[in-house]
């Protein structure tokens, strides 16, 4: 897997498509996700029972009795315990309109997933949009999918200024459900078995 991690940002620049200049319009589906960078021993260490909070004579001098307790290792540069490494994932593919008036596809699909700056894979994505046919003062149809964050929405909107975007439904729901939550776990337990019944 290394190894052809090393080689795979090279071929994933170099992609090219098959050309079809019908094709009108570019989806794109930009999301990040962070993967965990804890140690085994780390994982460990937060799966044991917690030990019983020592009372202390006020909240100044709590934090230091907790540091005695639960003495760490100095890490050392690029070691982290509970952040995650961000990964930038980007979906691109195009629609055409066929015979029977509907948009068919996907077409010419390709998912690429990197730990590179978030900033290099959205020059990516701006670099093969054009490639597909879609370039900066395209009058095709540009449509993206994003999970609300404003870092991307900013940078996307600048590399297309033309483009549509909509929030994508997933992150709307895990939303939706979280406010839902909030107002009552009565109406929360008959909204899940309504919504049982539908799916059976």
């Amino acid at each position: 897997m290394l190894g052809l991690g090393a080689e795979a940002s090279e071929y994933m620049d170099d992609y090219s498509y098959d050309q079809t200049n019908d094709d009108e319009i570019l989806v794109i589906e930009v999301d990040g996700k962070a993967t965990p960078t804890a140690t085994d021993e780390e994982l460990n260490k937060r799966r044991q029972k917690r030990s019983k909070k020592e009372k202390s004579c006020c909240k100044r001098h709590r934090g230091k009795g907790k540091r005695k307790r639960c003495k760490r290792k100095r890490r050392k540069k690029g070691d982290k315990s509970k952040n995650g490494r961000s990964i930038t994932i980007v979906v691109m593919y195009t629609l055409k309109r066929e015979e029977d008036g509907l948009l068919h596809g996907p077409y010419n699909k390709i998912v690429w997933a990197s730990y590179a700056p978030r900033r290099v894979m959205l020059d990516w994505t701006r670099k093969h949009a054009t490639k597909r046919g879609f370039p900066p003062n395209t009058k095709k149809k540009i449509h993206i999918a994003i999970d609300g964050e404003v870092c991307l929405m900013q940078r996307l909107s600048k590399l297309f200024p033309n483009a549509s975007f909509v929030l994508d439904i997933r992150h709307l729901e895990e939303k939706i459900w979280k406010v839902g939550r909030l107002f009552s776990r009565k109406e929360l337990k008959s909204l899940r078995s309504g919504l049982k019944k539908k799916r059976n």
